[in-house]
């Protein structure tokens, strides 16, 4: 088996999320996950009782200018939220045409929630624009949390429809265009 550029660059790497493309993991350093806390607007309303359960599977990565978090069409996806530099969500058809989605800052997140709840594979893909610093977990963990605390479920549930409806207004006026 050989891989083609940078190691870990093809679908080798693509395991689960556990390596990916040069990222940096911090999920054994305690202290920097408490820091996303700090850092997230949307992990700073979870109640200390709520953090403690997403804590052990909370990782901190982080990626370099061009790297993939996640890939259109993949099923495993994760919540993300973006403590340093910025991501775009892109969606390319397949003859590698992409059209841009939307960009994500610091103290914003990154999701693919409505994907995952419908069942289907994301329809776009997610990747640095800079050198960033994201923290992120697994869908089904952040929705198992989100069922325990039903104030940030619906402030999360509501912010993921804001960005689903400034998407479609983004995509409808390119069309037009």
């Amino acid at each position: 088996l050989l891989e083609q550029g940078e190691l870990t660059s093809g679908t080798t790497g693509r395991h689960h999320g556990q390596l990916h493309c040069g990222a940096r993991y911090a999920v054994a350093d305690r202290a920097i996950a408490r820091e996303c806390r700090d850092e997230s607007l949307i992990l700073r309303r979870l109640a200390p009782r709520a953090f403690d359960e997403i804590e052990p599977v909370l990782a901190v990565v982080d990626y370099r200018k061009g790297d993939v978090l996640l890939t259109q069409g993949a099923h495993d996806m994760e919540q993300y939220f973006v403590l340093d530099g910025v991501l775009k969500r892109v969606v390319s058809n397949p003859e590698g045409k992409e059209m841009i989605l939307r960009f994500t800052k610091e103290d914003d997140m990154e999701t693919s929630y409505a994907a995952w709840r419908l069942r289907t594979p994301a329809p776009y893909s997610i990747r640095a624009v800079t050198k960033a610093r994201v923290a992120k977990l697994p869908l089904p963990q952040w929705a198992a949390i989100l069922e325990g605390n039903t104030e940030l479920k619906d402030d999360f549930e509501y912010e993921v429809m804001f960005l689903m409806s400034e998407v479609m207004a983004h995509t409808i006026t390119l069309h037009l265009l």
